[in-house]
């Protein structure tokens, strides 16, 4: 519990957000970088479910992880 606070009074984030964050940016550059096909992608980026990742992946940076690979190309 005092590890948690700790790390949000410094981050301010909570550890599990921390780590989505990371999936999502570690997602976003394999979507820049490669032509692996989105469900290889979000499992390479510790998502265990495909539409979890996608719902994830859009609520982070408001397109899809199809429409980010498409715009930054």
């Amino acid at each position: 519990t005092y590890l948690c606070s700790l790390f949000h009074k410094i981050t301010g984030l909570t550890i599990g957000k921390f780590i989505t964050v990371k999936r999502v940016h570690h997602a976003k550059k394999l979507l820049r970088e490669t032509r692996l096909p989105v469900a290889y992608i979000a499992q390479q980026s510790g998502f265990n479910d495909d539409s979890y990742f996608i719902r994830t992946f859009k609520k982070a940076e408001g397109i899809t992880p199809a429409v980010y690979r498409r715009q930054y190309r």
